[in-house]
């Protein structure tokens, strides 16, 4: 059986995108100046997520117009994270981005799950 986490993880290196872990993700976080960007489903998103993280769920990817004119319009670096280490839906999203023209992409590859239970601040609507 195969460590999906790490294929998941390698698959961004092979590809060029570069993976941040959490305490890295929580540092650049508090420094405010990149896009978080939470590709999970609206459902978890309403539960919770990093604070500010912009919705841009893989799955709909085609009808969120808004969000991504917002991120394809900033100059500012974009971190995309979805569920867990397990979950392929933010590198998913990081590659379709890139094909769009955006370049300063950082993969958070540890989740909003492991995010929540290390105490990092979140956000509910």
């Amino acid at each position: 059986m195969q460590d999906w986490g790490n294929y998941v993880e390698a698959k961004a290196v092979e590809e060029g995108i570069e993976v941040i872990p959490l305490g890295m993700a929580y540092s650049i976080h508090q420094e405010g100046s990149n896009l978080f960007v939470d590709a999970r489903p609206s459902e978890e998103y309403d539960k919770g997520h990093i604070p500010k993280a912009i919705l841009l769920p893989f799955e709909t990817l085609d009808e969120q117009f808004d969000a991504l004119g917002q991120i394809l319009s900033s100059d500012a670096p974009v971190v995309v994270y979805c569920r867990n280490r397990e979950c392929d839906d933010a590198l998913l999203l990081a590659h379709e981005l890139r094909e769009m023209g955006k370049t300063n992409l950082l993969y958070y590859v540890d989740g909003f799950e492991l995010w929540e239970e290390s105490g990092c601040p979140v956000e509910v609507n």
